[in-house]
């Protein structure tokens, strides 16, 4: 069986998402796949600038802070 996921991320990109109703971002380091019968979903790990490890799905992290403006 052959699998292919599309994504517009790539590992060291600057991702952005709301968390705690702020406006975040921070570096992609790691993506998970998880699937469940006919449909899969993406995590995509990434580090703030302080460090921190933050996990988000990828339907809700954006390229840029004006794309996530304009998704709201």
């Amino acid at each position: 069986m052959k699998i292919q996921i599309d994504t517009k991320f790539s590992f060291g990109d600057t991702i952005f998402f709301i968390q705690d109703d702020k406006i975040k971002f921070g570096v992609m380091y790691k993506m998970d796949v998880t699937f469940e019968e006919n449909e899969h979903r993406t995590y995509l790990f990434a580090r703030d600038q302080e460090g921190n490890s933050l996990v988000v799905a990828e339907r809700r992290a954006f390229i840029s802070r004006e794309q996530l403006i304009q998704s709201l």
